[in-house]
């Protein structure tokens, strides 16, 4: 390490070497750091609700029969996060069905439980999930829940159905870009049929630009880790938050 360090300074200098030593040391233990917590407040939301959702299942060890395979794990979304993007939406949310594409075991499910949404809907294409999922619901409980309507749906995300209620479409980056044109082109052809307000959550926007071609989704809040967006009705129009942060290039990871 001192032969490492005098060689260091010889070529970069300090400022340099201080550099370099945050790239390659500090770095790295602040991301492992920030996984640890981020994975021990997951098991300790899970404990609280009687529930086991933060364990990862990587999907190619899952027996899934679906034409529209996608995705590449599970994992579950930030319980902060998720309760950020939600009340950035500033809706009444007992006039809205919250609807969670590739819910896995459950867990936004249950989050948005907590809000008095109308009705509560998870969609999920792999049955070990799914399972996992309904033994969750029956275990789980909250002092905070509002709404008891929570339904799991065993379906491909691009040939679900969509509820005819203004609707909360929730995204942790499931799809790659082709489905995810098939599902937002069921969404706008849904709106054109039973015109209505509907709101996108995409968390991890990996692939964000899927949404915004065609203008008919305006984006109203976004952070470093999700963005929201809403359709905008002729007679109306959506101020944007002038405070919102552009995105970083984001990771593949998916739910």
């Amino acid at each position: 390490m001192i032969k490492k360090l005098s060689t260091s300074l010889k070529k970069r200098g300090i400022r340099g070497t201080l550099r370099t030593a945050r790239s390659y040391y500090v770095l790295p233990i602040i991301a492992i750091a920030g996984r640890t917590t981020q994975q021990l407040a997951n098991r300790w939301w899970d404990s609280r609700h009687g529930v086991e959702t933060s364990r990862l299942v990587d999907l190619d060890r899952l027996r899934i029969d679906a034409p529209n395979l996608a995705g590449m794990r599970y994992q579950p979304t930030s319980t902060r996060q998720f309760h950020k993007a939600i009340r950035s939406l500033a809706i009444q949310y007992d006039k809205f069905v919250f609807v969670d594409f590739g819910c896995g075991k459950g867990k936004c499910l249950f989050m948005a439980s907590e809000y008095p949404f109308r009705k509560v809907i998870g969609v999920e294409f792999a049955r070990e999930l799914l399972d996992s999922g309904l033994k969750n619901l029956a275990n789980y409980y909250s002092p905070r829940q509002k709404c008891s309507a929570i339904e799991f749906v065993e379906c491909d995300a691009a040939r679900y159905p969509l509820p005819n209620e203004p609707s909360v479409f929730y995204f942790y980056n499931p799809f790659g870009p082709d489905i995810m044109r098939q599902v937002r082109d069921r969404i706008r052809k849904s709106i054109e049929t039973c015109p209505r307000r509907i709101c996108v959550v995409y968390y991890n926007p990996v692939h964000r630009d899927v949404l915004t071609e065609g203008g008919w989704l305006q984006l109203v809040r976004e952070s470093e880790l999700w963005c929201a967006y809403m359709n905008c009705p002729p007679a109306e129009k959506i101020t944007p938050d002038p405070m919102h942060r552009s995105i970083p290039q984001l990771s593949q990871t998916s739910l």
